[in-house]
């Protein structure tokens, strides 16, 4: 079967194969235009209603501004993905989740730190942040 001879922006050949008594394919036929519009509707369609899944659930907002809450959301997600089916995406997104959970707990380690610093100087953050003045 010949591929296409459609030439790209980039200079290189489309390789798709070209229609039967065409020399190029569907996608670079002028002529399919409204076919083409259709089947990238019905595709769009059809991916939509075919998902599987559970529906949109109202969830309580969790304190984002804090440390502890976005732990707690990252262990919930983690916990969420653990349950699906195993893809090469799935654990890529694991083990990111993880390595977040990491340089959380360790900011939250050496927030604690600190402030048992400051506890024991008598002194609080804000005459931390006096002692630093920022740079003009």
């Amino acid at each position: 079967m010949a591929e296409c001879e459609f030439m790209k922006t980039n200079g290189k050949r489309c390789r798709a194969p070209a229609l039967t008594g065409s020399r190029v394919c569907f996608f670079h036929d002028a002529s399919r235009a409204e076919q083409r519009k259709q089947a990238q509707s019905a595709g769009g369609r059809a991916s939509s209603q075919g998902r599987s899944g559970p529906e949109w659930q109202e969830v309580e907002p969790l304190g984002l501004e804090t440390i502890e809450g976005i732990l707690q959301l990252v262990t919930e997600q983690l916990n969420e993905l653990r349950g699906l089916e195993p893809s090469p995406r799935k654990g890529t997104s694991i083990f990111y989740g993880v390595g977040l959970l990491v340089r959380l707990y360790e900011v939250k380690v050496l927030e604690r730190r600190l402030s048992e610093m400051e506890r024991f100087h008598n002194v609080g953050h804000e005459t931390w942040l006096l002692a630093y003045p920022r740079a003009k």
